[in-house]
Formats: C-alpha cells, sequence, structure tokens
C-alpha cells in the first residue's frame, strides 16, 4: 500500500493542527498496515461485471492518481456500493497515513457537502461567505470533508475552498475525501486497472472528471455505465461508520442541486444527519428552504408562504413530467423538513456571512445534546453564550464535574480563557485535569502536555528556543517534594522525566526571576512554601493552579493567566514575578532577532499589564482599606517573602513608590512609634539615652498616639515622605476613617523606648555617625606621619574594618552573593576593603621598611577617598539628595560616553604635537605622557602658548614665525581644529546630553529614590544597633546563635522523626476580592472605550452618509433637469417611429413563483374521477388491473373490450370474521343489519342480479372481486383528525395569508410509506366513535387503553370527549375493486391550546424515520386515500388556512 499510495497530495493530507477531540475521543497512533494485512483488507472489496451486476470479483482497482494541472496526487479505491462501509474507513486511514510523518487525528466533525454538479452558479457574496463558513469550520474543528468527488459543481467549489484553506494553513490535515459513481468517470478503464493513472482534466475521455484538490477517492460501482447516484447509499453508510468509530458529528450541507441531492439529503435525514440547507444558491437547496419555512414558520424573508408557491417553486427547480412525480417530489421534501430540529437554513440576506457557523454549530448540537458535546462545540465555536445558558439551567453533579475538568483541560490547551473562567466557576477542579497520552493519570503530567502540545503545535515558539536554551537537567526534584508529602504517588513521580516536566520548567522559569531566595522560589514554582495541610485534595487544587498560571506565563497567553492569576494565593506576589519572568524572556536570548521584534514587543507589553494588575490591587485596597491594605504587603510570617520584597527583586519600581508601599515603609523605619524623628533628635537619643522618653510628649501629641494596627500616619518631614505622598495617604487615610473609625490606644513609654532603638532609621543614624567617625579616624591616619610599629590607631581601625567585613559577609549570606554585587554601593565597600586590607598587608609585612610604608600609605589613600565618597550613601534618605544621586549616577554614563569620543581626539592631536615639536627625540615614557598629559589641560583652558612656541623653536614676534622646521607650522592648525572640536562640540555635547539625561531622570529619579530607600530599609532592619567596632559583639552573639540551631537541626534528624502538623494559611480574601474588582473595573473600563470607539465610528459613518445623501439628492435634481429637456427635445422633433418596441416590462421580466397545477398546461385539467395505479397495492402478489380510459370509467359509458382482472387476497378467502363470505348472495346491501352499515355516503347504488355482487358507484376500476378489502360493497371506515393549532418558536400561532394554520396527528402507513390520518375500518357490530378511539391509540400510541398512565386516559377521556363529525365521504382507496370499496366518517378532535396532547407520548420512529408527527395541515401534503379532502373540509370548519 505504501508504494501506491505517496507522493505530493498523500502527505499533504496528514499534516495537522491543533485540535479538541468530542467525546470519547483519543488520539490514534499512525495506522501502519503490513502487505499482508493491505492484501487482506484488499479481498474485502469487489468489483461487478458489468454485463451481470450479481456477480463480483475482488477489486485490485486502487493506486494513485496523479493530477497534472496542479501536481497533486491522491489515492484511490474502486469498490462495490454493497461493499463494507467500516472496511472502506479502515482503508481510507490507512491511504491517509500512508507516508505520513505526524499522528492520524480523529475529526471532530464531518461535513458532508452535497448539491449541484451542472450549471452551478452562485453570486459572489454567497460564494465567499460559503468559502469563509466552511474555512473556519473547518479550521475549529479540524472536520473532515466528503463531497461527490467529481470536478463540477459544488465539490468542485469545496475542493478549491480546502485547497485555499492548506495553502494559507500550513498545520491542517483536514482530508477532503471524494465519493463517486465509477461508472460516470473518465479514464474508467485506466481506474479499473489500478496503480498510477494519469488523470488530465483537459483529455479527451468521455466521462466526469475526478477533482485534483481532495484528498483520496472512494469510486462506487453496482456494475452499471452512466448511472449518476449510484454512490448515494454507500455515501450515507460510510458517514454513519465514521460517527461510529470517531464520535464526530455529521452535517450535510445542501448547496443548489437536483433530484439526487434530494435524495442524498433524505437519506441524511433519515439516518438522522441535520441539514444545513444554504438558501438561495437555487435548485433543491431552496426548495428545502421554502418547505422548511412553510412547514415552521422560522426567520423566513417571504411576507406570504403558501403550498402553491411551493408547488410553483418544486417545478422550475425539478421539472417533473408527470403529476405523479410532482408529488413524489413533494413527498420527498415534507420527510426533508418535517423534524424541526433536523434542518438549518442559511440565509445570508439575513444573517451575514457568520451566520453559517452559527447554523453549523446549532445543527452539531441538536444531534448529541449531551453536557460535553455541547460545551466542547461552543468552545470550537467560540459560543459563550451557551456555555453559560447551558451551566446556569442545571446543577452540576458530582459525575458532570468530572466532565467539566476534562473540558477546562481543552480550555486550556486552546487558550480559551473565558471558557476556562466558566468553567472553575462551575465546579471543574483542576487536580482532575488528567493527560490525554500518558496512561498515567495526574495533573502535573497534564501540565507537562501542555507545554508538549504547544512545543509540537508551534516548532517555532520561543517556547522550544527556551529551553534549548537552558541549561537545566532538572528531572523530578519537584515531584519528590511532593511525593514525600503524598501529593503524587511514585508512578506519576517516575513518569514525569520529559523535557518539559514541571520540575524543569519551574527551574527555568525561577532563572529568568533572577534572585536566590529559595523561599520565595518555593512559593513561587511549586507552592511548597504552604506550611500546612487542610486535607489533600486542598493542597493540591492550590499546587496545580500555581503551576497552571506559571503555564500560562510562560507560553505568554496573558488572559488566560489573568483568569488563573484570580484564583491562586497572594495574586499581588504573584502578578509581580509574573511580570518578571516576561520582561526577563522578551530579552533572553530565545526571542533574539529582528524577526522577533513583535513578539518581545508583545511580551513586554504583557510583563506592564502584570505590574499593572499589582499596583491596581494595591490601589483598590488603599482605597478601600488602608489596613487591610497593610496586610497584603506584609509577609505571612516573619519569616516568610512579603510583596514589596518581591517588587524589589523584579525592579517593580511603580509598586515600591505606591503610597501604600511607602506608607508602610515609613512605618517600618521609624519603629512604627508614630512620628519620624530629626536626625539630631534621633543622634541626640543615642548619645544621651535619658533624652528619649522625652520624645514621646515632645515631638508627637499624646492623644495621636497610636498602638500598631489603629494608627494613622500623617507626617510630612519622615524620612521617606514627601509632600505629594502626604497629600495622597491623608485622602485614603480620610476614606479609610469615614468607613471605619480606629480605637486610640495611647502607646507606653516602654514601648516606645524599645521601639525607638529597635527601629531601622536608628540603625542608620548610628550606622551614620559610626562612619563619619571613620571617615574622621582614617583621615587622621593617612595625614599623619607614618609610624614605625602598630599603635593604637591602628588596632581601632582593624577592628572598625573587621565590624565592616562581618556586616558585608552577613549581606551576602541574607541576599545572596549575586543580588549583593549587584549593588553599587556593595562594589565600592568590597573594593575600599581590598584596598585597605592590600595596604594593611604591605605595612605589616615589614614594618622598617619605609619603602613598604610609603607604598601603604598610598594604597590607603584610596581608601580614604573612597571613605568620603561612600558617606554620600547616606544622602539617600534625603527627600532632596537621594533624588540627586541617582541623576549624578545617570549622568556619569555620559561622562563615559564622552571620555570615549575625547580620548580619539586627544590621541590625535596628542601625537601629532609630540611628532611635529620633537621629531629628533628618540621614544619615550615622557613622550607618551605628553600625549595625554598636555592636550587634556589645554581643553580646560591651559593653553601654554608660549611654552609651545619655545618647544617648537619658533623666534619671532609673531607667533609660530621664524621657525627652524616648516613643519612645525602645521601645530597651531591641529592645535585650533582640535580645541574647536574639544573645547566647543564635545563640551557642548556633553551639556546636551546632561539636559536630555537631567529630563528623563528626573520622572524616575523619585521612584528609583524609594528603591534605593528600601534597600536601606532591608539593610538596616537586619543590622545591630551598636556601631561599628562595637558590633562586633552583636555578630559574636548572632554567630553562637546560629551555630547552636544548626546543631539543634542535626540532632532533631539523628533522632526519632515526628510527624508535624501545622496550620495551613487562610487565604487573604481582601487581596483576592481588590483583585476581582480591579479586573472587573478594567474591563468595564475596557468596555467603555469601545463603546466610545463604535460611538465616534457611527457618528462618521453618519456624516459620510449625509454627504452621500447630499450628493445623491444633487444628482436626483440633475436628472431631474436632463429629463424635463429631453422631454422637450423629444417634443420638438416627434416620435421616433424607427425605435424599436422590445416589449420588457417589470411585470415580465420576474419569474413568479405561484405556478399552480391548474395553470401549468404540463399535467391538464384534473380528472373529473378516481382513477386507481394499474399496480394493485399488494405485496405478494403480481397484480396488475386492466387499463381504462378516463372516458370509459363512467359506467354510461359503453366499454365493449373491458375485461377487468378478477382478484381477491387470499387472506380474505380464508373468510376472517372480518371479512364476507365469497358468495355476495344474501346479503342486504344499501341497508343497516347484523351490525354492519352498508349503506352509502352517494345514495343506493347497484347490485348485479345474476352474481349477487355490487357494483362501484363511480364507476370501472379495472378489477374485480374484492382485493385485499373484506367487505362487498362499502367498507366502512373512521378516520380521527386531531388538530391544534401550529405554532412557531416563540409560541405564537402560525399564519398564512391572514389565516391560522393548523397541524395534524399523521401517521406513516407501513405499506407504502404516505402519510395518513388515524383510523380503520369499523368492526362488525361496532361503532365508528369506538374504531375512532380504539385506532387511534393503536397506530398513534401503540398502547391499549390498559397501559395508558392516569395522565395520559385522563388527557386522552378529555382530548376524544369532544369531537366533531366533518363529513362522510368516499375515499379514493388504492385497494378499491369494482365490487368493494371504502367510504369514511371523519370526525375532528381540536385541541385549541395544545396542553392535551403535549401530555401524550406518541410511537417512537422506526428504521430511522418518524411514523407519527404533527404536520401542518396543507393542501400539497399528498396525503394517502381522501385524506386530503377531509382536511379541507376541517380547515374549511376552522376558517384555518389550507
Amino acid at each position: 500500500m505504501a508504494c501506491c499510495f505517496g507522493g505530493k497530495r498523500g502527505s499533504r493530507s496528514i499534516r495537522h493542527h491543533q485540535t479538541f477531540p468530542s467525546d470519547g475521543q483519543e488520539r490514534q497512533q499512525p495506522i501502519e498496515m503490513t502487505h499482508k494485512q493491505s492484501e487482506s483488507v484488499l479481498d474485502r472489496f469487489h468489483l461487478h461485471d458489468t454485463t451481470d451486476p450479481t456477480i463480483t470479483e475482488t477489486s485490485r482497482a486502487y493506486g494513485t492518481l496523479h493530477f497534472s494541472s496542479n501536481d497533486n496526487k491522491a489515492p484511490f479505491l474502486c469498490l462495490s456500493k454493497d461493499d463494507s462501509p467500516t472496511d472502506a474507513l479502515e482503508f481510507v486511514e490507512a491511504m491517509m497515513n500512508a507516508g505520513a510523518q505526524h499522528r492520524f487525528v480523529k475529526p471532530n466533525l464531518v461535513l458532508s457537502v452535497t448539491g449541484g454538479a451542472t450549471s452551478f452558479a452562485l453570486s459572489r457574496h454567497l460564494e465567499e461567505a460559503l468559502t469563509k463558513g466552511i474555512s473556519n469550520v473547518v479550521r475549529r474543528t479540524n472536520a473532515w470533508v466528503v463531497t461527490g468527488g467529481t470536478h463540477t459543481g459544488v465539490m468542485r467549489l469545496t475542493g478549491s475552498i480546502m485547497d485555499s484553506l492548506y495553502k494559507s494553513q500550513k498545520n491542517i490535515a483536514s482530508p477532503t475525501i471524494g465519493i463517486a459513481t465509477l461508472g460516470v468517470l473518465a479514464q474508467q478503464e485506466a481506474l479499473l486497472k489500478g496503480a498510477t493513472v494519469n488523470h488530465d482534466l483537459a483529455g479527451k475521455s468521455k466521462g466526469v472528471n475526478l477533482d485534483p484538490n481532495h484528498t483520496c477517492f472512494l469510486l462506487v460501482d453496482d456494475g452499471s455505465r452512466g448511472k449518476f447516484g449510484v454512490e448515494i447509499p454507500f455515501r450515507a453508510k460510510l458517514e454513519k461508520a465514521i460517527f461510529d468509530k470517531c464520535q464526530a458529528s455529521i452535517i450535510s450541507i445542501v448547496i443548489q442541486g437536483g433530484v439526487g441531492t434530494l435524495d442524498t439529503a433524505f437519506n441524511a435525514v433519515k439516518e438522522r444527519t441535520p441539514l444545513v440547507v444554504v438558501n438561495h444558491s437555487g435548485g433543491a437547496a431552496d426548495v428545502i428552504a421554502y418547505a422548511y419555512y412553510l412547514f415552521h414558520g422560522e426567520g423566513s424573508e417571504h411576507s406570504s408562504l403558501s403550498g402553491k408557491a411551493l408547488v410553483g417553486l418544486v417545478k422550475k427547480a425539478f421539472k417533473p413530467k408527470t403529476q405523479a412525480d410532482l408529488n413524489k417530489i413533494l413527498q420527498r421534501v415534507f420527510d426533508c423538513v418535517l423534524d424541526r430540529k433536523a434542518v438549518f437554513v442559511f440565509d445570508l440576506h439575513q444573517g451575514g456571512p457568520e451566520e453559517f457557523e452559527n447554523q453549523i454549530f446549532e445543527a452539531i448540537i441538536s444531534t448529541n445534546p449531551s453536557l460535553k458535546t455541547t460545551l466542547t462545540t461552543a468552545m470550537l465555536f467560540d459560543r459563550m453564550d451557551v456555555v453559560t445558558r447551558r451551566l446556569n439551567e442545571q446543577h452540576v453533579t458530582e459525575e458532570e464535574t468530572k466532565v467539566l475538568s476534562e473540558l477546562l483541560r481543552t480550555a486550556l490547551s486552546s487558550n480559551k480563557p473565558e471558557f476556562a473562567k466558566l468553567l472553575l466557576n462551575a465546579g471543574a477542579s483542576v487536580t482532575n485535569v488528567n493527560p490525554k497520552k500518558s496512561p498515567v493519570a495526574g495533573f502535573l503530567k497534564a501540565i507537562e502536555e501542555l507545554y508538549e502540545e504547544e512545543a509540537e503545535h508551534n516548532s517555532e515558539t520561543h517556547l522550544v528556543r527556551l529551553v534549548q536554551l537552558s541549561y537545566t537537567n532538572t528531572r523530578g526534584r519537584a515531584l519528590s517534594c511532593l511525593s514525600i508529602l503524598g501529593l503524587v504517588d511514585d508512578a506519576e513521580e517516575r513518569s514525569n522525566d520529559g523535557e518539559y516536566n514541571v520540575a524543569r520548567m519551574s527551574e527555568i522559569l525561577w532563572s529568568l526571576v533572577g534572585y536566590s531566595d529559595e523561599d520565595l522560589k518555593a512559593e513561587v514554582t511549586s507552592h511548597l512554601a504552604i506550611k500546612g495541610i487542610i486535607h489533600e485534595e486542598a493542597v493540591r487544587e492550590k499546587l496545580a493552579l500555581n503551576l497552571l498560571f506559571l503555564w500560562a506565563v510562560c507560553l505568554d497567553r496573558f488572559d488566560l493567566a489573568r483568569t488563573l492569576w484570580l484564583r491562586i494565593d497572594r495574586p499581588v506576589m504573584k502578578a509581580l514575578v509574573a511580570s518578571r519572568i516576561l520582561a526577563a524572556m522578551s530579552a533572553h536570548a530565545a526571542l533574539s532577532g529582528t524577526y522577533l521584534a513583535e513578539e518581545r514587543k508583545i511580551m513586554t507589553a504583557d510583563s506592564r499589564r502584570f505590574e499593572d494588575l499589582a499596583v491596581g490591587v494595591l490601589d483598590q485596597g488603599f482605597n478601600d482599606d488602608t489596613d487591610k491594605t497593610e496586610k497584603i504587603l506584609k509577609p505571612d510570617d516573619d519569616e516568610g517573602t512579603s510583596p514589596v520584597h518581591v517588587a524589589y527583586v523584579v525592579s517593580s519600581l511603580r509598586f515600591l513608590a505606591h503610597p501604600a508601599t511607602q506608607k508602610l515603609l515609613q512605618r517600618e523605619w521609624t519603629g512604627n512609634i508614630g512620628k519620624s524623628l530629626p536626625f539630631f533628635a534621633v543622634a541626640l537619643g543615642l548619645l544621651v539615652p535619658c533624652s528619649v522618653p522625652l520624645y514621646l510628649y515632645i515631638f508627637q501629641p499624646p492623644a495621636d498616639i497610636q498602638e500598631k494596627g489603629a494608627e494613622r500616619t500623617d507626617d510630612k518631614d519622615g524620612i521617606l515622605n514627601d509632600s505629594r505622598f502626604d497629600k495622597f495617604m491623608r485622602e485614603g487615610a480620610r476614606v479609610a476613617d469615614t468607613a471605619k473609625k480606629a480605637v486610640k490606644r495611647p502607646i507606653s513609654l516602654g514601648s516606645f523606648v524599645y521601639r525607638f532603638y529597635m527601629a531601622p532609621s536608628t540603625s542608620f543614624v548610628s550606622d551614620a555617625l559610626s562612619h563619619i567617625a571613620l571617615c574622621l579616624l582614617f583621615s587622621f591616619y593617612v595625614m599623619d606621619e607614618i609610624a614605625t610599629s602598630i599603635t593604637a590607631v591602628d588596632g581601632v581601625l582593624i577592628a572598625w574594618f573587621l565590624a565592616f567585613v562581618c556586616e558585608e559577609i552577613r549581606q551576602m549570606y541574607d541576599y545572596g552573593i549575586r543580588n549583593y554585587v549587584s549593588i553599587l554601593w556593595n562594589q565600592l565597600d568590597l573594593t575600599l576593603l581590598g584596598l585597605y586590607i592590600s595596604g594593611l598587608v604591605v605595612r605589616v609585612v615589614n614594618l622598617d621598611d619605609i619603602s613598604l610604608q610609603l607604598a601603604s600609605r598610598g594604597i590607603h589613600t584610596f581608601v580614604a577617598v573612597a571613605l568620603w565618597v561612600r558617606l554620600m550613601r547616606y544622602y539617600a534618605v534625603s527627600a532632596t539628595l537621594g533624588p540627586k544621586l541617582i541623576m549624578i549616577a545617570e549622568m556619569t554614563k555620559d561622562i563615559l560616553a564622552f571620555v570615549c569620543f575625547l580620548v580619539v581626539f586627544i590621541l590625535a592631536y596628542g601625537v601629532a604635537a609630540q611628532a611635529l615639536l620633537f621629531p629628533a627625540v628618540p621614544f619615550s615614557a615622557e613622550k607618551v605622557i605628553n600625549v595625554l598629559y598636555r592636550p587634556y589641560f589645554q581643553m580646560y583652558g591651559e593653553l601654554d602658548l608660549e611654552g609651545l612656541q619655545a618647544d617648537s623653536g619658533c623666534m619671532g614676534d609673531l607667533a609660530f614665525s621664524q621657525c627652524p622646521r616648516e613643519e612645525v607650522r602645521l601645530l597651531p592648525v591641529f592645535f585650533a581644529v582640535y580645541m574647536l572640536i574639544a573645547n566647543i562640540l564635545l563640551i557642548n555635547l556633553l551639556i546636551a546630553m546632561f539636559n536630555d539625561t537631567y529630563a528623563r531622570v528626573k520622572e524616575e529619579a523619585e521612584t528609583l529614590w524609594r528603591k534605593q530607600n528600601y534597600e536601606l530599609l532591608d539593610e538596616y532592619r537586619h543590622k545591630p544597633l551598636l556601631p561599628a567596632p562595637l558590633s562586633l559583639i552583636a555578630y559574636v552573639v548572632r554567630l553562637a546563635l546560629w551555630a547552636g540551631k544548626h546543631v539543634h537541626k542535626c540532632t532533631s534528624c539523628c533522632g526519632p522523626t515526628e510527624t508535624t502538623v501545622v496550620v495551613q494559611p487562610k487565604r487573604n480574601e481582601f487581596e483576592a476580592t481588590c483583585a476581582e474588582r480591579h479586573v472587573e473595573q478594567t474591563d468595564k473600563q475596557a468596555r467603555e472605550a469601545i463603546q466610545t470607539c463604535v460611538l465616534d465610528t457611527n457618528r462618521r459613518v453618519a456624516g459620510v452618509q449625509d454627504g452621500i445623501h447630499a450628493i445623491l439628492d444633487r444628482l436626483a435634481a440633475f436628472q431631474a433637469v436632463h429629463e424635463r429637456h429631453m422631454t422637450h427635445l423629444r417634443n420638438a422633433t416627434g416620435p421616433n417611429h424607427n425605435e424599436p418596441d422590445l416589449g420588457l416590462s417589470r411585470s415580465n421580466s420576474v419569474s413568479s413563483l405561484q405556478d399552480t397545477p391548474s395553470t401549468n398546461k404540463r399535467f391538464g385539467p384534473p380528472p373529473p374521477v378516481f382513477i386507481p395505479s394499474r399496480k394493485y397495492p399488494v405485496a405478494d402478489d403480481d397484480v396488475t388491473r386492466c387499463s381504462v380510459d378516463l372516458d370509459c370509467v363512467p359506467w354510461i359509458h359503453v366499454f365493449p373490450d373491458y375485461s377487468p382482472v378478477e382478484y381477491t387476497h387470499s387472506s380474505v378467502l380464508l373468510n376472517p370474521n372480518w371479512a364476507d363470505p365469497t358468495d355476495p348472495k344474501g346479503i342486504g346491501f344499501n341497508e343497516k343489519m347484523n351490525g354492519v352499515d352498508r349503506t352509502s355516503c352517494g345514495g343506493e347504488y347497484e347490485v348485479d342480479r345474476l352474481t349477487g355482487r355490487p357494483r362501484h358507484p363511480r364507476g370501472r376500476t379495472g378489477m374485480t372481486g374484492r382485493g385485499l378489502l373484506g367487505k362487498w360493497g362499502v367498507n366502512q371506515a373512521g378516520d380521527t383528525v386531531v388538530t391544534r393549532w401550529r405554532r412557531a418558536c416563540d409560541g405564537s400561532i402560525m399564519e398564512r395569508d391572514g389565516k391560522r394554520v393548523l397541524e395534524f396527528l399523521a401517521i406513516r402507513r407501513p405499506d407504502n410509506g404516505m402519510w395518513a390520518i388515524p383510523g380503520g375500518f369499523v368492526d362488525n357490530g361496532e361503532e365508528v366513535i369506538e374504531t375512532l378511539g380504539r385506532k387511534f391509540l393503536e397506530e398513534t400510541m401503540d398502547k391499549a387503553t390498559t397501559e395508558l398512565t392516569d395522565d395520559e386516559r385522563h388527557a386522552v377521556q378529555q382530548l376524544l370527549s369532544g369531537g366533531v363529525p366533518v363529513a362522510r365521504i368516499y375515499s379514493e382507496d388504492e385497494r378499491n375493486t369494482d365490487n368493494a370499496w371504502v367510504e369514511t366518517t371523519c370526525i375532528n378532535f381540536h385541541d385549541a391550546t395544545g396542553h392535551l396532547s403535549s401530555k401524550l407520548e406518541f410511537k417512537r420512529s422506526d428504521e430511522n424515520l418518524l411514523n407519527v408527527a404533527w404536520l401542518p395541515v396543507l393542501e400539497q401534503l399528498g396525503l394517502f386515500a381522501s385524506h386530503s379532502e377531509l382536511l379541507r373540509r376541517v380547515a374549511r370548519h376552522h376558517d384555518a388556512y389550507f
């Protein structure tokens, strides 16, 4: 097989894109068949002998079609119409997978497109709408498309659509299967030989060509040649086989078409396949659409609908030759539209192009309205309204919750955040999301598959490059931790070793954060920082939500990530981390390259959006309740990580500068004593501790002092505050105080003193004073004479710097070396420590060596400079000086850029000057120094022109005159150019750069300053109060405590293990509420902005329309003037007799659909009498009546050659109790006798005196005897016409031509398939009313009276108690003979409200056809016998439409 089905088109058919499984759907592995297996499959297919179709032989007609028109290749198979469709489906799958490089994916939908093959023409707008609609449906559902396969009509259009779809979508695997009749195709002989067939569309071979844009072909054979439609039954069976195997919905699309299309549509309805009919495409589609509107009255564009118009439309579309053909077509049309839920009409004029997708969607859910199918299909078609309505309609059971969890997996993989939100709200659990490909259950494996699917479906995604460029090989470490906690089993742990396992992805994403905080890492990546477990499922759900959030962030699916973000713990912190991850990914090597600029731009924008979420939650909370907002910013415990610290880690400057953050930092900075003390007051408190208690009353009134948790700080002069912050903070405090009045409690003196000394601000002042003292002492040390021994000053400095080293080691331990080194001030600290230690080592090597002492002093000079520069760090707390430090740092970068330019011109001029001045002096270090020295200082104004002239040897009165060498005269030229560039150009460039930097940094300086302040707060929060070198005592104590803690931990590990049960921290509901409210407000603002744009667009469109109307008015005025001039001209010249009369009029140019049989001369006038068909309606005998001309039917006309067929069925000859004896003599005709009514509605009838047989009052029928009828003469029957008003979907009564429409309960007769009124023959001794009730129950409900429920019995009694006799008429029954005929009595039972009939459960469908149905009362229904006449009289009785 593989050798036959290769090639270009074969490989094309299996390319696929992301799909969404339907009910019970799983992806299959590629179908690979060995040669023996392929031969076994081929043995199942057959071909018919053309001379004798009953003879079949095994088919070997399979191979590859090569289309020269587009160089496509497609496999084909010739098979019998009687072959198994399941085998054919297996072969189709094998054909599509022959040489495939990807897996075969089951479809979610099968589109069976049927329609016109010849004279096919659609309007441009309709063709565009169909192209767009079919393409979108296939793209959404990965649908298979089935057509007739030929290069004509709708099949050609469908092939073109699918070909265009393939070219525009590189990952499409939606096969287009052509099922055609072999006997009508071109190149039949070549096809029957198999192998490779070159199919030339322009060839001269007779027959129909196959379409080159199909994926594969099944060519159906029945032995005939030139006969169309052979494939129709097999096609329906194949579609049913696809449904059975793939559980994919099947939709039949009807576009234009003729009688064959009508048959295909009927077979589809018979197989319970819904029809999507394209109205205004012509042919059968328009007929079915009109009949649907006529039957159900939904969405019709026609102002008036009638059966006569439908008949005219049928005549125009199908051109039937006889009345019987017309009736047959009408019957087939009515069968197609009988079920309201089986037909969906697409009308471009009413719904627009997008309505096609809506009709397909409605058709799918009509076939399988289960929760899973409905929600899955709604997700495929983005129908949020359907999902919302379905989830709100009913309470979701526990079993359905599992279904919702499966659908959640689909919503996540397809990036549908709104659907995921609805499913989560409805009770879907993330922990119940299981993988599809792995046999191991578990949400961790499912999340790994989500990563893998993104990598598989888009090999160019940043995820693939990110993993490839990451050097982590983590395999399951996080799972090992989870296994220890009992959250996953060992099988799940062992299974999670893929390239995209959650442990590795967590490592990769955390590396993007760029911070070595293990607690924060555990909180962000695997959520193992949860300290307690309420129950296992709760922990699993939180873990799963957090990991899914990371997955969505990694894939940069912002909307989906935001949906999950609203459900995870600590959303503020997670939003900040997500912002950092996206910002880092946008700068990662995985997104390098100009072709990824747009992706980087989107990722950067999403990073800002996540930061906006965090800041927005803070805004919302700060406006609502400042105290609760403060709790959001704090960690869960003293050792936890706070969102403020995370904001610092991820460099979220806006978050750090937020008033709520600054308020919290201010309180922590001051030790929560209520007011920031001046610098001098803190210094005095350190030097004179007895002055501290006085501050409680001097700097803050007692009435304003509050305990922590109830205070409102309103300080203008705090270290971290400024006027703008105070104004914002006071406004927030005012709003909060309005809603909640805090209870003020005076702070105690002891608490105040304790907080004062434990405040970071106090440690800061202590350290600042200590550093000033160190600067002064070290300055004295370097300016004093060199001592030849270690002095007391040396000892103090050594202790001081030792304390300095201890503090730096503490910071490295707390923050991590990488984070520590990233801070500029720490780099300066390391530099001066290194210089001091180097100088100290050089000095103590040999105290008597004066050269070493001088070298040490030189090194320590740089230390002194560094110490004084480091003093600027303490300026950072000042609102005035702090931002200036930021500007200085930024301007330093400008100076570096300036120096890069300057050094070029200095070297250029310096080298030229030294070469011209000292050509005879050899190269030396002095020359190198002069190259840099003199030009550099000349730039600052030290020109030294006399020195230049002296060096040049020019001794004249004028500058550079009387020079010994002529080349020296070039020196002033070089000098002038150098000064022009250096002093004017570069200096002004530097000034411009400073101005630009100042303007740019001025907006950010304050924000950056606040970040520096947090660094100070974080540093001094853990720094000892004692200044250096006394802080050495505190470090010794801390070292001892640290050692004891670790020794205790080791002892505990060696001892018996105890299970620690801790309480799980409660979710901050206030934070979650603020997040939800912020998202709601953001979405509301976005909607309002869209509405504003729409209104603005509408105003502009209205303006354009006004302009167009003005132009049209002018054109109308111009046309009126032109017509007046033309009238004057014609009047002046007289009529033009040479102008031909075309005879065209509006009425003649429009064809009417109101043709009726009475006006159509094809059929002639209706016959005056009823002539039964010559073929008698009996299945077990072949009985044919003799032919009787129309004029010879009445008995009054002489017909000497009349020789009727004598026939009485064998069942009647057995003389059952319902039949008369064989000899009619002795029967009293024309009277009621022995419980049998033998009177006729037409009066007294004749009885042959010789035979005793009654004679048919209407004339000859071509048959004598009784046929199938039991009684001689009149066979009394009764018909039950149960009616009610036909209603539309909205409950209103349908109207036609101003009259209400009735509907009646009809049954399908099993003998001929015709629709009829329930009824039957009256048994001996039985009244008609009894017959009606009995037959009604038998034929419509298939129940006896004793089997009815109480409600049904009551409804039947009420319904049949109010009957109204309509008529007793002669029945034009096909069973009538010359001696036996049927007359019926009709009684109408009308259910005006429809309540009674709604309580009855009627007979179910059999053989996929409706056997009992409510049909509209229409003249054109073509009912059995004279039932149409009965309905006419019923309609007249109710004054209803007919």
